[in-house]
Parts: C-alpha cells; structure tokens; sequence
C-alpha cells in the first residue's frame, strides 16, 4: 500500500479548524432564513453508492463520492450547477462505492477540507483517493471524536465509531453526520450495521427530519429501533436495480410512517426554505 496522509493529521486538523473558522465569520446568508435562499440536498443516482451533495446557499459539502467508473459522471454534474469548490468534502468510509470517484473530485475540483475515517482500506479505489489527496495538498482530518463545523448558515456534526467491531467493521466505521439545514434536520449513516446501530442507541441515538438509510436499505436486523429513536419523517435509499434495497427495509419503513425515495428511481433533491422541507426529483 502506499503512504497515506494520516501522518499529517496534525498540521492539516488546524488548518482545517482554521478554514472553518474564517468561513463561518464570513457567513452573510441562512438556509431558510426569512427571504433567504433556499438549500438544497441531492442523492445522487449513482447506482447502488453514496453521492450526496449539500447546497447551502452558495457553499457546497460532499458525502462520498459514488464508484470510480461513475466518478466522471458525477463532476459533470456538480460543474453543470456551476460548482468548482467544496468546502467540506465527507468521506464516511473507504469502500469503493463511497470513495470510488473521490480522486476524480479532488483532481477536478478545489476542496477546502476532507474529513476522512479512520479505518485505512487496501484497494485501488483507497490508494487512487490517497494519491489524489498529496496531489491535491488538501487540508485532511481523520475524525476520531465528534467534530462539528458550520457553513452556509448550516452547521454538521461529524461522529466516529468508537470501534472495536467484530464484524462488518468497514462498514461499522462509517462517518455519521448529523446535520441542521435551515431548521430541518438530516442524518446521514453511511453504512453502518448492528453493533454501529446499537452504539448510537445507547446514546440516545439523533432526531432527524430526514435520514439516509444505512447499508443501502438492505435488510438490517436493528433499523426498527434505529426508525423509533430517529424518527424521521422522510428517508432517502441509496440502490440500484441490480442491488435493491431489502423488502423487510421497506416493510419497517412502511410500519413506521416514513415516507420513502429511492435514488434507484433517479436524483433525489430535498429543498429547504423557510424552516420548510419539499422533496422532489
């Protein structure tokens, strides 16, 4: 494997605390503030992969990045919406349909800071993101505790597994990232699987508006308790034809009154404005 950029976890942290703090004392709008502009939140159709981007008034985030043979696809998209900076670009976890296009977004666009796991992966796709980080000089955090950031009027809060899994741990280090757009909360959970699941309700887990399903809604064993401790309103999937999400998924989704979208059916976009929510395609 070749070197990665963990070794600068240091410096790079306080550059990236810096750049958020000079982003947030430069903030003029809010998402859904009285007359302001609106936000928006896209789930990308990218197959079964994550490819979620936050617009916030003008300021963009990224939560992976798709496959690398849709990483192409997927900068087209962002550079027809005129965008050609990131400031957060999220990277839950290394498997490749979450960091497969990541090297494509980073040699094509400038990114202010990645927020990275910790849990290092030997594959193509983790050492084409690696290369593409030193080529790019961003600024890296590996998130290790809860890290929280602003921008775009919105602010984040990045939170870690604490590890020590005993299976699926690629999957149980996934990012989750708690989100307040506007007034509207969002969670995003990667891929997490039972003993993550179990580990956010012990701590009383996150209320959200909006959630994207863990693991692709396949069938997952705790994503009752994980819909009764959240309780979100609307939930996004992240399939495809080829791998849909699990019948038992949609069942407990159903049982709990959540309104379903599956990115299989095209682009999921959530506007938010006002303090108000509206989901579209």
């Amino acid at each position: 494997m070749k070197d990665s950029p963990f070794n600068r976890e240091r410096r790079e942290r306080v550059l990236c605390i810096m750049a958020a703090l000079i982003l947030t004392a430069a903030l003029f709008c809010s998402c859904g503030a009285e007359g302001g502009k609106s936000c928006d939140v896209w789930f990308f159709n990218v197959g079964k992969a994550d490819a979620i981007l936050l617009d916030l008034a003008g300021k963009y985030v990224m939560i992976d990045c798709g496959e690398k043979d849709t990483g192409k696809e997927l900068v087209k998209a962002l550079k027809e919406k005129g965008i050609n900076r990131l400031e957060y670009l999220i990277i839950t976890h290394f498997d490749k349909d979450h960091v497969g296009g990541a090297a494509r977004v980073l040699e094509e666009l400038t990114v202010g800071c990645v927020l990275q796991n910790a849990r290092e992966k030997d594959s193509d796709e983790y050492d084409d993101y690696v290369d593409a980080v030193k080529k790019s000089g961003v600024a890296t955090v590996t998130v290790r505790e809860r890290y929280d950031f602003e921008t775009g009027g919105a602010s984040f809060s990045v939170i870690p597994g604490a590890g020590g899994y005993d299976k699926d741990k690629s999957n149980n280090y996934s990012l989750v990232t708690a989100a307040n757009i506007g007034g509207v909360s969002f969670l995003f959970t990667g891929d997490i699987r039972t003993e993550r699941i179990d580990e956010l309700l012990a701590d009383g887990a996150v209320h959200a508006d909006i959630l994207k399903v863990p693991y692709h809604g396949k069938e997952e064993e705790r994503l009752a308790e994980l819909l009764a401790a959240v309780s979100p309103e609307v939930a996004v999937i992240t399939s495809s034809d080829k791998e849909p999400e699990s019948e038992s998924s949609m069942e407990a989704l159903k049982a709990a009154g959540v309104t379903t979208y599956l990115t299989r059916e095209g682009t999921v976009r959530i506007s938010v404005k006002d303090g108000a929510y509206s989901v579209g395609r």
